[in-house]
């Protein structure tokens, strides 16, 4: 971390009057040749600055840091800023590695490594066996919605903390190997490895979805890759500093959220809406394609297990 006085590509450099990359390539090859990967940051691009006039003046991007697969795993929720260019010609480089973000409710997803369970398949089947009153699509909906929340019970009440699931049997495991020798023990050791090895399987699916990596080699252990490039996933995405509608900056997470919310308020909220009339009538005026009845007959028909469905 700090000044490597040396741009790795062209928009790292603006200059009046040579635009030479000299060095790139190289800075390049050592960066990979060390596996270490750029530490994104928010605040200036160009750090530094030779102070001349127009004609001469040159603008470049040469305090960065740079970090291993370890150290994005420690420090996930590391960030770094590069703050105004004041007495010196360089800007100074803040990296905050206890940046402290409000618990937010994540949103439910159906996780692949629950597929894993034979009990899935049961409580999936028993809620959408649920009967319902009305239309096919009311259905569809009611069922979908049914499965969402008895899956969130049961991966609450049975799934559980898979780390602390882990943990628990690990210990397990431990103490059964170190009394190895008891006939007992050795069936039970069997048994609880077996255990471990589903629950290992499961944890990299987790991470794996959460990566969202489009492969997987089962029996594999690619979880450390999985959970390493989930973490430089979030760190890429996480928005930390925006420029509000008055043209201010701020980086408080609250202000963030808030100035989102308004402006797709004020995109997609307006205040002279159409009435319930307004619209049946503009509807009806569409000259729309319509399903034929045996097209209807066809979209209701149920479905088959032998169907494949693409």
């Amino acid at each position: 971390m700090g000044d490597f006085n040396q741009v790795l590509k062209q928009s790292d450099k603006l200059s009046m009057t040579n635009g030479s990359l000299q060095g790139a390539e190289a800075f390049r090859e050592c960066l990979d040749s060390c596996f270490l990967t750029e530490v994104k940051a928010k605040g200036l691009h160009y750090t530094w600055s030779n102070r001349r006039g127009d004609d001469q003046v040159t603008w470049e991007r040469l305090d960065r840091a740079f970090a291993n697969a370890k150290w994005f795993e420690l420090n996930g929720e590391a960030v770094l800023e590069n703050l105004p260019i004041t007495a010196s010609d360089h800007s100074p480089l803040l990296l905050n590695l206890e940046r402290s973000t409000e618990f937010k409710k994540r949103p439910y997803r159906f996780e692949l490594m629950w597929t894993t369970d034979p009990q899935c398949e049961q409580v999936v089947a028993q809620a959408w066996n649920t009967d319902q009153q009305g239309s096919v699509a009311f259905n569809l909906a009611r069922k979908i919605q049914a499965t969402k929340e008895r899956l969130k019970v049961w991966n609450k009440c049975h799934f559980g903390d898979l780390s602390r699931r882990k943990k628990a049997l690990e210990e397990e495991l431990t103490r059964a190997q170190q009394q190895i020798e008891m006939p007992e023990n050795r069936h039970r050791e069997e048994i609880i490895r077996r255990e471990l090895e589903t629950l290992l399987e499961q944890e990299q699916l987790m991470w794996m979805q959460k990566s969202r990596a489009n492969w997987y080699i089962q029996g594999e252990r690619n979880t450390r890759y999985f959970h390493l490039t989930t973490k430089k996933r979030r760190v890429r995405n996480r928005i930390t500093n925006i420029r509000r509608m008055d043209g201010e900056s701020t980086d408080d997470p609250k202000e963030i959220e808030e100035a989102f919310l308004s402006n797709f308020k004020r995109i997609y909220c307006s205040e002279d809406l159409a009435s319930k009339s307004q619209m049946e009538s503009f509807l009806q005026g569409l000259n729309l394609p319509k399903n034929s009845d045996e097209q209807l007959q066809h979209l209701n028909a149920p479905f088959k297990a032998e169907e494949d469905i693409c």
